[in-house]
C-alpha cells in the first residue's frame, strides 16, 4: 500500500481467508499489518500526551511571509508559512507528501482544488503547513485555528505533538467531546523514513478518533461496537488495549469528512443510553424569550396542539425542523380537522420556540410541558407527572396513575442555526414515542391506532430496559422490535425472545407498573393484571 494511502486512509483489518469489505471511498483500498506493529503504533500514540501548551518549532522565528488558500466563502483553509528566499528548511520528499495530503484533503471542498493545485511545488523555504478542519479557519500562527461560528460556551483548546513536527489542535467541550480543529506540519524533518511513516499513521488514527468524539479508536470485532457511516468505533479508549489487539477497521479519507458538530457524538450516545426521568421538566434557556403562545382545540374544546413564539427576529428556528414537526403533527392529528386546517393555512413561524402535542385523552396546560388528563379537575390520589428528555430537543411528559405510566404529551424545541444536526433523530424519536405509548385509560393493544393501522404495538421490554415498538406483521417478523439506529440513521428490526413470547401468548395487557425497590433507588417493572378498557378512546369519537 502506498505511503499516501496509509496517511489518508484508516487501515482496514481483516483475518486470514477473509474477503475484503466493500469501500465507500474511491481513494482507498485495504491493507494489513502485523498485530505487533499495529500495537506499536498505538503505543506510539500513548507516548504523546494532550496538553494545554502547544509546540512551536524553532524555525518559526524565520517566518517572513504566508500564503493563504481560501474557500470561496472566505474560510482560510490552508496556511503556508515561508522563510527567507533561498533558505533550505525542508526535505523534498517530505514536501511532496504534504502536497499530496493537501490535494486529497481539498477534494472535500468545492472550488478549493484549483487554489491547492496552484500552491503545489512547495519551496524548500517552507516552514509549516496548517490545514483547518470544517467549521474552522487558520489563524495568524501555525498552531492557531479559529471556530467559524460563535464560539460555544465551556470550550477550550488542547494540543498534541505526534512524532517529528506534526501537531494536532483539539477543540474541546466540557461534555468530554473533542474534535480536531486543524493540523500543522512543521516540515523540517530528521529524514528517517521510519519516523515519517509513523507520523503519517498516527495522524490518520488520531484525526479519525477525535472526529468521532473520542481520543482513540479500537477494533469493532465484538458486539459492543457502534457503527457510523463509513467508519466504526468503540467508546472505550484504545490505550487500555492489550498487546496484539487489532486497532481499527474502516476506510477513511479527508475528502469524505462530514460537517463536524461539537456536541453531536455525545448527544447521540446519550440518546442511545437514554436520559433519566425527573420530577421537573427540563427548561432550556431559550424559553426565556417566549412572548406569545397559540393553542389549537378540537371541536369539543380540548386543546391538543400549541406552540410558543419569541419576538420576531429574536429566534430563527431551522425550516427543516419546523417542516419535520409539522409533518408529525399532521400525521398524529389527521383525524383532528382543526389542526390540519390551521397548519394548512398557518405554517409554524420562524420565531417558534417550542411546539407541544397532547396524546389521546390529554389536553395542553399553561406551559409547553404541561399536559392534563381528560376532564379531571384535580389529580386522584397516587397520581403524578414525570418528565424525560428523549433528545436535546425533545421531551416527554408521563402521567403516572398508581404506578402505571402513560405518555401524556411531547414538547419539541426546534433547532436554530443553518444546519440542524438531530432533525432526523428527533423525527424517529417522535414516531417511536407515539407508537410505543399506551393509552389512558388503558385499552387492549388491538384497539390502539398503531396496531390497527400499522400492525405494531408498544410494550415495556425488560431486556431492552425501555418501551419498544413491537412488530405484529408477519411480513417483517412478528415479535421483533421496530427501532431506529441513531448512528446509521435508519429504521431496523431487532429480534427479541421476550417480545416474541409476549406476542404469541397474547397477553391481555402489556402495561408495566413502576415499583421502587425498598432500601434502594432502583426502579423495577411489574406486570399490571387489571382489566383493560375495550372501547376506543374519546378522540376517535369526538375529534371532529
Amino acid at each position: 500500500m502506498s505511503l499516501l494511502s496509509r496517511m489518508l486512509c484508516w487501515p482496514y483489518v481483516r483475518f486470514e481467508n477473509e474477503e475484503p469489505a466493500p469501500y465507500n471511498s474511491p481513494f482507498c483500498y485495504p491493507t494489513r499489518r502485523p498485530d505487533a506493529e499495529r500495537y506499536q503504533y498505538q503505543q506510539d500514540l500513548d507516548l504523546y500526551p494532550i496538553t494545554d501548551s502547544y509546540f512551536v518549532s524553532e524555525y518559526t522565528q524565520y517566518i517572513t511571509s504566508r500564503m493563504i488558500l481560501h474557500h470561496p466563502s472566505g474560510q482560510k483553509l490552508i496556511s503556508i508559512c515561508l522563510g527567507p528566499e533561498g533558505a533550505d528548511f525542508a526535505q523534498p520528499q517530505y514536501l511532496r507528501r504534504v502536497e499530496a495530503a493537501m490535494i486529497k484533503w481539498s477534494r472535500g471542498y468545492d472550488g478549493v482544488l484549483p487554489a491547492v493545485n496552484a500552491a503545489i511545488g512547495l519551496p524548500k523555504n517552507t516552514i509549516s503547513v496548517s490545514i483547518a478542519e470544517r467549521k474552522f479557519s487558520c489563524g495568524d500562527d501555525p498552531h492557531v485555528f479559529i471556530y467559524n461560528n460563535p464560539k460555544p460556551r465551556d470550550t477550550f483548546l488542547t494540543y498534541q505533538m505526534l512524532r517529528d513536527g506534526f501537531q494536532i489542535t483539539h477543540f474541546n467541550h466540557v461534555r468530554e467531546v473533542s474534535v480536531p480543529a486543524g493540523s500543522v506540519f512543521f516540515v523540517q524533518s530528521n529524514g528517517k523514513k521510519h519516523e515519517l511513516e509513523k507520523k503519517e499513521i498516527t495522524m490518520s488514527i488520531t484525526s479519525t478518533a477525535c472526529e468521532n468524539g473520542y481520543r482513540w479508536v479500537r477494533t469493532i470485532v465484538d458486539e459492543k461496537a457502534m457503527k457510523w457511516p463509513t467508519r466504526s468505533y468503540l467508546v472505550e479508549p484504545v490505550s487500555q488495549a492489550v498487546k496484539g489487539e487489532l486497532l481499527g477497521t474502516t476506510c477513511y479519507a479527508y475528502a469524505l469528512r462530514p460537517n463536524i458538530n461539537l456536541n453531536f457524538p455525545a448527544y447521540i450516545h446519550q440518546i442511545i443510553k437514554g436520559y433519566p426521568k425527573t420530577d421537573a421538566p427540563y427548561l432550556p434557556d431559550i424559553l426565556a424569550k417566549i412572548v406569545a403562545s397559540e393553542k389549537i382545540k378540537t371541536t369539543n374544546g380540548r386543546p391538543v396542539f400549541g406552540f410558543k413564539t419569541a419576538t420576531k427576529g429574536a429566534v430563527l428556528a431551522n425550516p427543516l425542523c419546523l417542516e419535520m414537526i409539522e409533518g408529525r403533527l399532521l400525521g398524529w392529528f389527521k383525524q383532528v380537522s382543526a389542526v390540519k386546517e390551521y397548519l394548512d393555512h398557518n405554517p409554524l413561524p420562524r420565531n417558534t420556540v417550542a411546539v407541544s402535542m397532547a396524546l389521546n385523552n390529554f389536553k395542553l396546560g399553561p406551559d409547553c410541558n404541561d399536559f392534563w388528563p381528560g376532564e379531571l379537575k384535580e389529580l386522584p390520589a397516587g397520581a403524578y407527572f414525570v418528565y424525560q428528555k428523549l433528545s436535546e430537543n425533545l421531551q416527554a411528559t408521563f402521567y403516572n396513575d398508581n404506578g402505571v405510566e402513560f405518555l401524556a404529551g411531547l414538547c419539541y424545541y426546534p433547532e436554530t442555526g443553518g444546519h440542524p444536526e438531530l432533525v432526523e433523530n428527533d423525527r424517529a424519536l417522535i414516531y417511536l414515542a407515539l407508537a410505543s405509548a399506551d393509552y389512558w385509560p388503558r385499552k387492549k393493544r388491538e384497539k390502539c391506532r398503531t396496531f390497527k393501522h400499522q400492525q405494531k404495538y408498544g410494550r415495556y421490554c425488560t431486556k431492552a430496559g425501555r418501551r419498544v415498538v413491537v412488530e405484529a406483521d408477519s411480513q417483517y417478523g412478528v415479535g421483533r422490535h421496530f427501532d431506529y439506529d441513531h448512528l446509521e440513521m435508519k429504521f431496523v428490526h431487532v429480534s427479541c425472545d421476550e417480545c416474541l413470547k409476549d406476542f404469541l401468548e397474547g397477553e391481555d395487557t402489556h402495561q408495566m407498573r413502576v415499583v421502587l425497590k425498598k432500601d434502594t433507588d432502583s426502579v423495577v417493572y411489574q406486570p399490571v393484571l387489571n382489566t383493560v378498557a375495550e372501547e376506543d378512546d374519546e378522540d376517535s369519537k369526538k375529534n371532529n
